[in-house]
């Protein structure tokens, strides 16, 4: 069962950055699944530890991207990059420690934390590309 489903209200209109949100959203419903399926804590750690791994990735590609295009606003993406994957950092320790009660939070976390950043900053982003290319025409 997902707990988001992907739809267009989430894409930002740049075709890579849309498809690595999209295995986000991915990788955070099977996270959930897991958590409803009441599977163990090992299952659990090694689907927070896929995720904080592909953030890591998306996050990376993404300021590069924003490097690319001279982004006036990386340095709020890069702080906010940074508390997520301080946060799944946080749940990843907590959850090896035993506390599956976590779990939910985490869940809830994650999901609520990726889909305003996609609402707000990214979406900020890509509006800022696309008022730059209307800036370059002639």
């Amino acid at each position: 069962m997902s707990i988001v489903r992907w739809g267009s209200s989430l894409a930002i209109g740049i075709d890579a950055i849309d498809a690595q949100h999209k295995q986000l959203v991915d990788i955070i419903n099977r996270l959930h699944g897991l958590i409803l399926e009441r599977n163990d804590a090992t299952l659990t750690k090694d689907m927070v530890s896929e995720l904080s791994a592909y953030a890591v990735y998306h996050f990376s590609e993404e300021e590069a991207f924003m490097t690319s295009v001279q982004y006036d606003d990386i340095a709020a993406q890069q702080a906010a990059h940074l508390f997520y994957i301080d946060k799944v950092n946080e749940f990843s320790e907590r959850i090896g420690r035993g506390e599956q009660h976590v779990l939910q939070e985490a869940c809830e976390f994650l999901l609520d934390w990726l889909l305003e950043h996609i609402m707000v900053m990214d979406k900020a982003l890509a509006a800022f590309v696309v008022r730059d290319e209307g800036d370059r025409r002639p």
